[in-house]
């Protein structure tokens, strides 16, 4: 592969921090990973692939990460039939690749005891959240409405009823100084005491 001056800095340049910034679609993760097997590769000093710590933010970028340098990996033995590179290709399996909740979320599970934590725990998924977002935000507004001391702090947001087809949706606040016709309130909207909807 022909990298570019920037790249190659990147890929080959050891003892001290690499700061690596550039826009979507620029080679970035290709960099990363060569950079990667560069340090596995380092005869004077090489790394161990399972003492490497990757972090991404999505599961797709680390399923790439781990892929390419895999990849690269496979073509340097193939090239060389270096026996090390054999090993560290098994070893790849063990490594820290992942995002970061994923290696927050191993590290808990190996050391649980150590912090006196439920080893059965799991990481809520998206719609999990999202139903728990919606289930606080309703019991956080419910609150709100019931405690007058809060009136004044709440006043322009308005709720549904727990009983609308449209629960935990808000509506959009009012505006004191316009006045809306009764046929233009929204249905199922709880208002402020001389409020009106939009």
């Amino acid at each position: 592969m022909n990298w570019t001056k920037a790249q190659q800095q990147a890929i080959e340049t050891t003892g001290r921090d690499v700061l690596v910034t550039a826009s979507a679609g620029t080679g970035k993760t290709a960099v990363l990973s060569h950079r990667v097997v560069e340090r596995i590769c380092d005869p004077a000093d090489g790394a161990q692939a399972d003492s490497l710590l990757v972090l991404t933010f999505t599961d797709a970028a680390a399923e790439e990460m781990r892929s390419r340098i895999a990849e690269t990996l496979r073509n340097r033995f193939a090239a060389e039939r270096n026996a090390s590179l054999r090993q560290q290709l098994l070893l790849l399996d063990r490594s820290y690749i992942s995002t970061i909740h994923a290696f927050c979320k191993r590290i808990l599970t190996e050391f649980f005891y150590l912090i006196d934590m439920d080893p059965t725990f799991g990481i809520l998924d998206a719609d999990e959240q999202r139903l728990l977002k919606t289930e606080l935000l309703d019991k956080t507004l419910q609150q709100a409405w019931e405690d007058e001391s809060r009136h004044a702090g709440t006043g322009n947001v308005v709720r549904r009823p727990a009983h609308s087809a449209r629960h935990g949706q808000l509506c959009r606040p009012h505006h004191p100084a316009k006045r809306v016709s009764r046929q233009r309130r929204q249905p199922g909207c709880v208002l402020p005491a001389g409020g009106s909807a939009e």
